[in-house]
């Protein structure tokens, strides 16, 4: 769809980014030879280099990129990658094993944020709740508690969690700081424990149920959402 826009607009900067992208882009820059540049997950350096080293016409990206909030609403990343290895998931072998940011730097950006008008965060992870495994100390009750405490901010979401990780003290703190949202996004994949260990999702059935019945007796309002897979390999 983007090779005749390019053609009609060779000065626009086409770029490839996300999971597609892995270390090596040889057999995608044959595929899409009118995408300028190919940049793997939380890689941005690329880009920037080039959009600084070309003359920009209209309807390009900008020199300088100035990230600003757009609206009410916005996504705040706070863990990146995934130590999980799921059988159907790429995350790790493209995203990278976890890595926190560190609670100072995530608090000023929603500082920033709020500051354009922002009164709505979601913070953002493949596995969001095991924010601070890599940081010693600190966990995703504790971000959200500093976040609850940025001035002018109204909401707080957060994902996605995983089954296991949406622990006692997460619960607790989703049901008593005001300003986060009593919604947990909780994946349970499949409803069948062989097909959940072949998965290597690393919990069963009764244990998903066991979290949400503590999800319900603390939050009897609460919404939950869940994602499942049909027709993963071997499922019947």
């Amino acid at each position: 769809a983007l090779r005749a826009s390019k053609q009609r607009k060779p000065q626009q900067v086409i770029s490839l980014m996300g999971c597609m992208v892995g270390p090596r882009t040889e057999d995608l820059e044959k595929r899409f030879p009118h995408v300028d540049v190919f940049m793997r997950p939380q890689m941005f350096t690329p880009l920037l280099d080039l959009t600084q080293s070309i003359p920009l016409g209209d309807g390009c990206l900008p020199a300088e990129l100035d990230l600003k909030a757009t609206g009410p609403t916005a996504f705040v990343n706070v863990v990146h990658g995934c130590d999980n290895f799921c059988t159907f998931c790429i995350v790790p072998y493209r995203r990278g094993r976890e890595r926190s940011r560190p609670v100072d730097e995530i608090l000023r950006e929603v500082e920033g944020l709020v500051a354009q008008g922002v009164r709505d965060v979601t913070l953002l992870g493949q596995k969001v709740d095991s924010y601070g495994k890599d940081l010693g100390g600190v966990d995703l009750a504790d971000l959200l508690t500093a976040v609850n405490g940025v001035d002018g901010l109204d909401r707080i979401r957060f994902l996605t969690s995983y089954p296991l990780g949406v622990t006692d003290k997460l619960v607790e703190a989703v049901a008593n700081l005001p300003k986060v949202c009593e919604h947990i996004n909780i994946p349970v994949q499949s409803g069948d424990d062989a097909m959940l260990e072949r998965m290597r999702r690393g919990y069963t059935v009764a244990e998903y149920e066991e979290r949400v019945e503590y999800i319900r007796k603390r939050m009897p309002h609460a919404s939950l959402a869940t994602d499942i897979i049909v027709g993963c390999p071997s499922e019947t």
